[in-house]
């Protein structure tokens, strides 16, 4: 009989609907731990009616296996109660949040009212379930800490392996009793609706929480340590946590820049700003620095952000950013930061070398992610360095000196020991960047004279030149691209039409960051070019039998067709341009005519302007052996107004010279002899004493195979067609530019350096 009752379930239990129970499967109401853990109307506890009935019922109960203790089995069937209940609320919550109408759209009728008024009480009806599953939780979690530490001294084997598999599942039930604010100021935090309840693998003791309250949740309060090694909490957070933890401090707290005129004083603890005070505005007084942390990291943590002075140094021709008071809330959040970012470069430094280490280098690969802490808020790896003497807030920053000791994680963050020519490229175009345009203010000057300085020297003494332009101050203290910006030696010449660099921008430093002497300039315009006349586009137009265009266009003959037709003329324009070519070399009396398309893309940094950076792509290009060709004879094959035009006495019949070149391009580049020629009818490209014309970057590279070239017109208006003439031979020019003659390379079996026997196009 004690058999067949304790195998059936035949008692009747607590709940609601009177369901039938084994007595294994109950718990006695008189144990107050029992009803503690576990719901009271539940299928966990015998019928009332029953022990009120006669307490020798529930001593039977006991006797066929009710539960009278509180002990492994026990601690899990209240976890698993509680995680039930809780994904239930869970549900119920998204059901209606489901059912709630976009705020944005008016409700239409009474149903979008009714059916947001019946989300709102079903949002309202799971935070009312979860808060009551608090009480249990919280039991439980006590319970199993006192069992922890019963058990402190039995080995793993007298544990036995049901233990160790009950350890294991209560990690991944929802039980845990988590908070849903942030407990610090500062903290990262998740912008999701936190619950009450969480599995312990998805949650860290308070200790932690500088370490992983982005991605995981935060207990209610801190644990044992043998509840803690038994949940797994004493071990190090995954990679992936600590990497993302720093990757969501950097970006909370990373330095924000201002314009000029508010950065005018940096204070030493300025990247937190007023906004970020208010947002982390609560408890202000000072923070734990975790239960993981040890006394010796403490120590050095609070000296990293006192060091950031004095690793930043001053010398003696800077001026070191002003200092203004911060508040106590401020100088706490700073405090807590450096602590916190001492635990993350420890953590992800151990790592490194570890089987994770793979994850780690992965997880900083962005060198635009905030993650380099500088004693006041986090910048990106680009504009920071282990060393430097001088003072370049708040656009280049010295890592503090406490951080040295994770050497390994910066380097692989991508900090370089010392600054380069690119850290202080950077540092000039964000000075640029935060002008906007202005006139920068003497100690804006000042500094932007200094990084200048700086870029020289690291251009000297390493030889690596960055992508991209140096900006450096005209001299209306504006910040202006080098390349742009011409230095003024020789003060007899007419400046009115050039844009000067700053006066007090040494010459040797603006030489080195690409602004261009005015004297070489004006000889390079003087002694080794000559001026040829050039068609005008409606010249052209008019010449190849095109119909009018924009005056300022170059001329094309399908502007408003349709994809289809622009593709055949643009097919149709390429072949009349071989074919005519032909016929000119046929005229030239050539003994044949090589046609190469150049498919490479060339430097485009020493050219004679700086709008011919967008002929330096794939062009196509020919050569006429044993043909050279005087200036005159040059300027008539693209200028001349004969209908047809004649070469060298003999009439092209069927061909416009060189002018078709323009069916395929906007730019037409000669060499031959010592000479080397450019047409620009557009004279977006040659045009200009600084170069900085208004066609630059319109084609995408040397030649274009579309029915015609772009419109290019100056920002006042239409542009003077232009043509120029090159004397390169025994001179200089095609050294000192030497990416705009590479071009030539195609040209195989001759040398431009040289007399070219040829004409090459």
């Amino acid at each position: 009989l004690r058999q067949a009752l304790s195998e059936h379930a035949l008692i009747p239990t607590a709940s609601s609907s009177g369901e039938l129970r084994r007595p294994s499967e109950l718990h006695d109401p008189r144990v107050a731990a029992l009803s503690a853990l576990l719901p009271p109307a539940s299928t966990f506890f015998p019928a009332p009616a029953l022990a009120a009935s006669s307490p020798r019922l529930l001593d039977a109960l006991a006797q066929l296996g009710m539960a009278r203790t509180a002990d492994m089995r026990v601690f899990l069937t209240a976890a698993r109660a509680l995680h039930d209940e809780h994904a239930a609320a869970a549900a119920v919550a998204t059901v209606g949040a489901a059912a709630r109408p976009p705020l944005p759209s008016p409700p239409a009728g009474g149903g979008a009212a009714a059916a947001a008024a019946a989300s709102a009480a079903a949002a309202a009806a799971s935070v009312g379930v979860e808060e009551s599953l608090l009480p249990r939780a919280r039991a439980l979690l006590k319970h199993l800490e006192s069992w922890a530490a019963q058990r402190a001294g039995t080995s793993s084997a007298a544990r036995g392996e049901e233990e160790q598999r009950c350890w294991s599942q209560l990690a991944g039930l929802s039980w845990s009793p988590v908070v849903k604010e942030a407990p610090e100021p500062g903290l990262p935090w998740s912008s999701a609706q936190q619950p009450l309840l969480a599995p312990p693998r998805l949650c860290r003791p308070p200790g932690d929480a500088w370490l992983v309250s982005a991605t995981l949740h935060i207990l209610e309060r801190p644990v044992g340590q043998q509840l803690a090694a038994a949940l797994g909490w004493d071990m190090p957070p995954r990679v992936s946590v600590l990497a993302a933890q720093l990757l969501e401090t950097g970006r909370l707290h990373a330095h924000r820049p201002t314009g000029i005129l508010s950065a005018a004083a940096v204070p030493s603890s300025g990247a937190i700003t007023s906004e970020q005070e208010q947002r982390t505005e609560g408890d202000s007084s000072g923070v734990a620095a975790g239960s993981s942390s040890s006394s010796s990291e403490t120590e050095v943590a609070a000296g990293s952000a006192e060091a950031t002075a004095t690793d930043a140094g001053s010398d003696s021709n800077s001026k070191a950013p002003a200092s203004v008071p911060v508040s106590a809330g401020t100088a706490s959040l700073i405090k807590a930061l450096d602590r916190a970012v001492h635990l993350l470069y420890g953590a992800l430094s151990q790592a490194i070398d570890g089987s994770e280490g793979d994850l780690v280098m992965m997880s900083f690969e962005r060198q635009d992610s905030p993650v380099v802490w500088v004693g006041e808020a986090f910048v990106t790896p680009g504009s920071a360095a282990l060393h430097f003497e001088g003072d370049f807030r708040p656009y280049l920053w010295v890592v503090p000196e406490p951080l040295h000791q994770y050497d390994k994680l910066l380097a692989l963050m991508g900090v370089h020991d010392r600054f380069t020519a690119q850290h202080f490229a950077a540092g000039l175009a964000g000075l640029a960047s935060a002008a906007s345009g202005s006139p920068l203010d003497d100690t804006a000057l000042a500094l932007a004279l200094q990084l200048a300085d700086c870029a020289a020297d690291a251009l000297a003494a390493y030889g690596v030149r960055p992508t991209g332009h140096f900006f450096v101050p005209d001299a209306s203290s504006v910040m202006a691209p080098a390349s742009e910006l011409f230095f003024n030696d020789a003060e007899w010449l007419d400046t009115r039409d050039v844009q000067l660099a700053h006066g007090a921008l040494p010459q040797a430093t603006a030489e080195a960051l690409g602004v261009r002497s005015l004297r070489y300039s004006a000889e390079v315009e003087a002694q080794r070019t000559a001026v040829l006349p050039c068609p005008s586009p409606a010249e052209l137009r008019e010449r190849l039998g095109l119909q009018a265009q924009a005056e300022s266009s170059v001329p094309t003959a399908t502007a408003t067709a349709s994809a289809a037709a622009a593709a055949a003329a643009a097919e149709s324009a390429a072949a009349t341009f071989l074919f005519e070519l032909l016929e000119v070399a046929d005229a030239l009396g050539s003994r044949g005519l090589r046609l190469v398309l150049d498919r490479r893309h060339h430097p485009a940094q020493s050219l004679l302007q700086p709008a011919l950076a967008a002929f330096q792509g794939p062009a196509l290009c020919a050569v006429m052996p044993d043909v050279v060709l005087s200036a005159e004879e040059v300027a008539g094959l693209v200028g001349s107004r004969a209908q047809p035009p004649a070469v060298r006495g003999r009439a092209t019949a069927y061909s416009a010279g060189l002018q078709s070149a323009f069916l395929v391009s906007e730019l037409l580049q000669v060499v031959s002899g010592s000479c080397s020629y450019m047409f620009d009818p557009s004279g977006a490209y040659l045009g200009g004493s600084t170069g900085s014309g208004a066609g630059a970057g319109g084609s995408a590279g040397r030649s274009s195979s579309g029915s015609g070239p772009s419109r290019s017109r100056h920002a006042g208006g239409l542009a003077t067609p232009r043509a120029k003439q090159y004397l390169h031979v025994s001179s200089d020019l095609t050294t000192t530019f030497a990416d705009q003659f590479a071009v030539w390379s195609f040209a195989e079996g001759y040398d431009i350096r040289q007399h070219v026997s040829a004409t090459l196009i």
